[in-house]
């Protein structure tokens, strides 16, 4: 078993002001994070592992590529904040439809994939493209 020591709290405190949403979103970065760093670490200790122990005396070693640790983060921002936008924008449309007296319903799912995918996702084992699906109805049709 692998202890981690942190001076980060385990819990880390929210304002009571704070929106449940914006908590979630915190703690899957959090998470996220440490499975990214957990990664980078393995992968690195892998490559060094990997290499006979005269190269590693030698100054001319080539520094490993290590997987991106941020990138999957701000993918994420920037997907949830493209969600909310086409949310608003289906929102507006389904307002203006209904204030002309025509019916309409809109449907929006940001994330169509299992938790597991996700995760996996993360983890760098799939290279699966997060995806949703946004419907407006118009007329009941």
């Amino acid at each position: 078993m692998v202890e981690i020591e942190s001076d980060i709290p385990a819990e880390p405190p929210f304002s009571s002001a704070a929106a449940p949403e914006d908590r979630a979103i915190c703690d899957l970065i959090r998470s996220s994070l440490i499975l990214l760093l957990l990664r980078a670490h393995a992968f690195t200790r892998n490559q060094r592992l990997a290499l006979p122990s005269s190269y590693l005396t030698t100054k001319q070693r080539p520094l490993p590529v290590l997987p991106p640790l941020l990138l999957p983060v701000f993918n994420m921002l920037q997907y949830r904040l493209f969600c909310r936008r086409v949310e608003a924008e289906l929102k507006n449309m389904d307002q203006a439809l209904s204030r002309a007296g025509v019916p309409s319903k809109v449907r929006f799912n940001a994330v169509g994939e299992t938790g597991m995918q996700l995760v996996n996702h993360l983890r760098g084992e799939d290279r699966l493209r997060i995806g949703g699906d946004a419907m407006l109805r118009v007329n009941n049709r």
